[in-house]
């Protein structure tokens, strides 16, 4: 009733909330409704069929659908971007004229639609199936398709510039011939796949894998060099394996994109470097140190390293965290303050003496982060091999004597490793050198990412303290 009585007196100032709407379900079914024009952002739709339904310019943005079917709806420049479709399905006789950008379809099935200018930007698929159907004069820039599924599709007219194919599975498909050099992924696939897959050739035509990469592909190579097309060209050397040829090509392209101030591409560059698996981190710093050596500089650049600057950061996580391995973070909460540096020197030493230790997994990169928290507070990052990072959590554990809040979390793992046996060794030692210092350090969280191998499946990946949460100071 209050509510119902505010809401009043705010319309009489003229306030409408675009969001006070909610689809009404008969049966588990939308029909027939015409939201036309309506603001459905942020809504939240699960196990529904959503049948004739007109959603001609409605505003859908950050929506969920969970369990979905969507049944011959008037799909007339919507704004379904940033949202979420989850084991859903699509059929309709007309058109699809949506913009999707940001969006993410996981285990969604796709039977003959055919989408007609629309924008994928940034759009994430996963375990997709396109049955039929086709996509028409649309933009997938930036867009990811792993382990999709297309059967019957012809893409000849479609630009595929910058997307990704991570293990498709094609079953007559036609692929277009000018954006496959384009594509990250692509060129692999075609190599190594048995899929009924053509190229596409003038007109309705059509040629075998084994007669692009025979034929037209050293016709590309020339014309990208005639052309200075260097991202092609160095996907295209990457590919048929001719490292030095693509490292030089990279260059030139890197040099040409910092000259242009055109980030864009100069980021298609970086992750095409780091997604090709070729180069260690000291080559990927030389290709970053050619970035910043390159950047603006002096007064009458000002406008441009702003513009640098907004993008520098985005470049060295592209370069660098597609290389990293298996990580380990873990936030320690102390009782040390800014003053006491002798301690805190003493603290990092224990901490980097234990994360680089080598106990036969090669050598860990390891990184802290101290933090001005009122006592100090620091993050500890680590990349490394996972069995390596697992020991190591263990050890942490033992130099934070949180050994009954952590190692009941992680598998009983019985090591006749002498070097593994000396690290827990090492980290006892250090805790009894902390314990007289007369400095109390608990483990705050702790995060484990990247682990591929079955036999950490069940182990949690993520540990919160909740005791210490709320404890202010630090007890000892």
């Amino acid at each position: 009733e209050m509510d119902s009585t505010i809401l009043k007196k705010l319309k009489k100032y003229g306030y409408t909330n675009p969001f006070d709407f909610s689809f009404e379900k008969d049966n588990n079914t939308i029909y027939k409704r015409d939201l036309q024009g309506k603001f459905l952002s942020h809504s939240i739709i699960e196990f529904a069929d959503i049948k004739e339904c007109i959603f001609d310019f409605a505003a859908i943005t950050g929506s969920i659908y969970r369990h979905c079917s969507f049944i011959n709806n008037s799909m007339k420049e919507p704004d379904f971007e940033f949202c979420e479709f989850l084991d859903c399905d699509f059929y309709n006789k007309s058109p699809l004229v949506c913009s999707y950008n940001n969006s993410s379809f996981i285990n969604t099935r796709f039977h003959d639609i055919s989408f007609d200018s629309c924008t994928f930007t940034s759009a994430y698929f996963e375990e997709c199936h396109f049955f039929g159907g086709s996509i028409n004069y649309s933009t997938l820039e930036n867009s990811y398709f792993k382990e999709c599924i297309f059967e019957n599709m012809d893409f000849r007219s479609l630009n595929m510039s910058f997307i990704e194919i991570d293990n498709p599975h094609m079953r007559n498909v036609t692929l277009p011939m000018s954006q496959i050099p384009f594509m990250y992924g692509c060129l692999n696939y075609l190599l190594h796949t048995k899929d009924s897959v053509r190229i596409s050739k003038k007109k309705k035509q059509t040629i075998s894998i084994q007669e692009y990469f025979e034929n037209v592909i050293p016709l590309m190579e020339k014309h990208f060099i005639e052309s200075e097309q260097y991202f092609p060209l160095s996907n295209i050397y990457l590919s048929l394996e001719k490292f030095e040829l693509a490292t030089d090509t990279l260059k030139k392209g890197l040099s040409l994109a910092i000259e242009n101030h055109d980030f864009r591409m100069l980021k298609y560059y970086c992750y095409l470097i780091a997604k090709s698996g070729y180069y260690q981190s000291e080559q990927l710093h030389m290709f970053y140190n050619n970035i910043c050596r390159l950047s603006p500089q002096g007064k009458d650049s000002l406008n441009e390293q702003k513009n640098y600057a907004r993008h520098i950061g985005e470049i060295k996580a592209i370069l660098f965290d597609q290389t990293l391995g298996s990580n380990l973070d873990v936030t320690i909460k102390t009782d040390i303050y800014s003053k006491n540096a002798s301690k805190l020197s003493r603290l990092l030493e224990a901490l980097f003496a234990i994360s680089k230790t080598n106990i036969g997994y090669g050598t860990n990169r390891a990184e802290a982060l101290i933090m001005e928290n009122s006592p100090l507070v620091i993050e500890l990052r680590v990349n490394g091999e996972e069995d390596g990072l697992i020991y190591l959590l263990i050890a942490l554990a033992k130099l934070l004597n949180a050994d009954d809040s952590v190692q009941v979390l992680l598998p009983f793992i019985e090591s006749e490793n002498s070097k593994i046996d000396k690290l827990y060794k090492t980290a006892e030692e250090y805790q009894g050198k902390i314990k007289q210092m007369c400095v109390s350090l608990m483990l705050s969280e702790y995060y484990l990412g990247n682990l591929k191998k079955s036999r950490y499946d069940n182990i949690p990946k993520y540990y919160h303290n909740n005791i210490i949460s709320h404890m202010v100071p630090l007890l000892r």
